[in-house]
């Protein structure tokens, strides 16, 4: 799941079109820890424009900076939003930080069904945790990595449960 794509098709979806400094802009503002540099975001949207999954729309010009390029989603390109936000909750590799840029760029329609989304990848999650690992003196760095992750997982597990009933109180 590229959480990019997500992102860069979401905010078309949402602002209409729009030119990639904007967004790289867009995307600062909203997820600092988690915005993509602005090589890997053009490198984005050109894959995206090959795969004909968003348009060129316009250039505009303002003031003296040279025309800027709008893009905009195509039909495909909605498509394509939809399945890669089911992707995200029903992958249990999609890293927090994709997690994190999806739900920052993520439109106010989408809150109505997050927290049964929320809900379903904690059971995910929790499914996909083995048996607890206790640590013990002499484990190797294979084992405490190993925890590490399950810890981790298990935070994310708490953090899921704990959104969806939130979100669920304030809908």
């Amino acid at each position: 799941m590229s959480a990019i794509r997500f992102a860069v098709l979401e905010l078309l979806r949402l602002r209409g079109p729009v030119h990639g400094h904007a967004l790289i802009r867009e995307l600062h503002t909203m997820a600092p820890d988690s915005a993509p540099s602005p090589g890997a975001l053009y490198g984005v949207i050109n894959r995206l424009r090959g795969d004909g999954l968003i348009s060129e729309e316009n250039r505009t010009q303002v003031g003296r900076y040279p025309p800027r390029q709008e893009y905009a989603n195509t039909p495909q390109g909605l498509v394509e939003l939809e399945r890669l936000w089911t992707e995200l909750w029903d992958t249990p590799a999609t890293s927090r930080n994709s997690i994190g840029l999806a739900l920052s760029s993520a439109g106010p329609d989408r809150m109505s069904g997050l927290a049964g989304m929320l809900d379903a990848r904690a059971d995910l999650l929790q499914r996909s945790l083995g048996p607890a690992r206790e640590l013990r003196a002499g484990c190797s760095g294979s084992e405490l990595a190993a925890h590490f992750r399950d810890s981790l997982q298990l935070g994310e597990v708490e953090w899921l449960r704990a959104a969806a009933r939130g979100l669920s109180t304030c809908q």
